[in-house]
């Protein structure tokens, strides 16, 4: 972004970084949320163009800081995502329908918005955000273990791996098939 942003000056031009968060549902809902880097004079110029689509746009810094934002969240999601697989996997191999352990969850402080919308999740980016999160970690010479392992541990996921958690009545995980304990093998129903 900073790179882009020079060119753009020397060229007489400003410049802002706006992604977006919400994807294609956030698209569809009007519900999109832009992240921006840039001045606050330039962000404000551009704000009636990107409420055209967008429900707000938040400034969180400097030209690159809207690009980091979505590194951000994005970072938040894929926990979520890795984090929520295991929670249900734990319910459903104990006997608990994960669905209802979801609905149930739903209304716990461990609420997340990724559990909600977790049906329209299609697990199509994880590889190209976890990438990014894991060069902004190298850049930043940061050690980021728990990311690290979600970076790994999403790229085993898809839409019906978790189609299969919530409603089937198996499931895998990191190769092995998980199916609900009964009574007898020390499950809850």
């Amino acid at each position: 972004m900073k790179e882009l942003a020079a060119l753009c000056e020397a060229r007489g031009k400003r410049f802002i970084d706006a992604p977006v968060v919400y994807g294609a549902s956030g698209a569809r809902e009007g519900t999109l949320l832009s992240l921006c880097g840039g001045s606050e004079e330039d962000v404000e110029r551009a704000r009636p163009a990107l409420m055209a689509y967008s429900r707000n746009v938040l400034r969180v810094g400097p030209v690159g800081a809207g690009q980091l934002a979505k590194a951000c969240n994005n970072l938040l999601h894929w926990v979520h995502c890795v984090s929520n697989y295991e929670t249900l996997l734990l319910a459903k191999r104990f006997g608990v329908d994960a669905q209802k352990m979801r609905e149930v969850l739903l209304e716990c402080p461990a609420f997340n918005l990724t559990l909600k919308r977790w049906d329209s999740t299609r697990f199509t980016w994880q590889e190209k955000d976890m990438d990014v999160t894991m060069d902004l970690a190298q850049q930043a010479g940061l050690v980021l273990p728990l990311a690290g392992q979600v970076d790994q541990l999403v790229k085993l996921f898809s839409a019906d791996d978790v189609k299969a958690l919530l409603y089937g009545p198996e499931c895998s995980y990191l190769g092995v098939t998980v199916t609900p304990m009964g009574p007898d093998e020390g499950g809850l129903g």
